[in-house]
């Protein structure tokens, strides 16, 4: 996955992007923009009903997302170096996501909040070092591995040796990784969540995705995947080329001259880009409605 979110808004009497949000959120060097589009498109539809700011857990969304079914992260690290002594994964694995997926997620168990599980991205404790140091882990079992196997030394008793080995040195991240079972306003999110659901539309054109992104503005926030997120961003230079596809927040549509305003969890604050080159790579766009809402 790869991913960018946006929000938008028309009128000079419209909201801005800084009256949605107080803070500033960045996902660091990890396959997570999904989780923070879905949870800015949360908080930026809290402070439209109730004109009242929420800070909510990217790392709690990301989190469900990449542990999967694993009910614990040391579950979930164990499986991941099993099977990297069978094949090398991905830089990615397991990190990429959509927007829809993060929103069941989200209505199923809701979202703590940033002062009950903080992302930290540039910080020992937080998501990114940690996801960085099991992928490293991976990489270097699976090399070790296949170096084992040409030599036929492979055994399944030393492959269990190799991952008990490599499990320990990564027992510092266990609890970066994992989730505590319930948080108060995990609970009430869920509950407040239950009152809405997630459109989804995918535009044939760029002229069709320009036009929708613009008339949903007038209402709400809209979130956009887009496939040229390298043309759109001078920080996609910090990511590798897959990062080309990415999941933004747009907030705002300047019509004099013809940009949006988006919200990208690459970096802090908010950008204008050219509105029909984002147009020209949105291929989804996301924004939410109350259950009996029309479009």
């Amino acid at each position: 996955m790869n991913w960018l979110i946006l929000y938008i808004c028309l009128s000079s009497g419209a909201l801005s992007a800084k009256d949605y949000w107080k803070h500033s959120e960045q996902q660091g060097l990890v396959g997570a923009c999904h989780a923070f589009a879905t949870v800015a498109l949360v908080e930026a539809e809290y402070w439209r009903t109730t004109g009242k700011f929420i800070n909510l857990s990217e790392r709690d969304l990301f989190l469900r997302h990449y542990s999967k079914s694993f009910s614990s992260s040391s579950q979930m690290i164990a499986h991941q170096l099993k099977i990297s002594t069978q094949k090398k994964l991905p830089k990615d694995y397991n990190e990429a996501g959509h927007i829809d997926h993060d929103f069941a997620l989200a209505k199923k168990y809701g979202i703590a909040s940033e002062r009950e599980l903080p992302y930290n991205p540039l910080f020992s404790n937080g998501v990114a070092m940690a996801v960085k140091r099991l992928r490293h882990q991976r990489d270097q079992l699976a090399t070790e591995a296949s170096q084992l196997k040409k030599a036929r030394q492979w055994s399944d008793s030393v492959a269990q040796h190799k991952i008990q080995q490599s499990h320990e040195q990564l027992k510092g991240i266990n609890k970066a990784l994992a989730l505590p079972n319930s948080t108060h306003t995990r609970d009430w999110t869920r509950k407040w969540l239950a009152n809405y659901k997630l459109r989804q539309l995918k535009p044939k054109t760029s002229t069709q995705a320009k036009s929708l992104i613009i008339s949903q503005l007038t209402h709400r926030p809209v979130a956009v995947d887009v496939t040229n997120f390298t043309e759109l961003s001078s920080h996609a230079q910090y990511f590798s080329s897959t990062y080309s596809r990415h999941s933004l927040v747009v907030s705002h549509y300047k019509p004099t001259t013809d940009q949006f305003t988006i919200r990208s969890s690459t970096h802090k604050g908010s950008t204008n880009v050219s509105a029909d080159a984002l147009s020209r790579g949105t291929y989804q766009l996301y924004y939410l409605v109350k259950n009996k809402a029309s479009d």
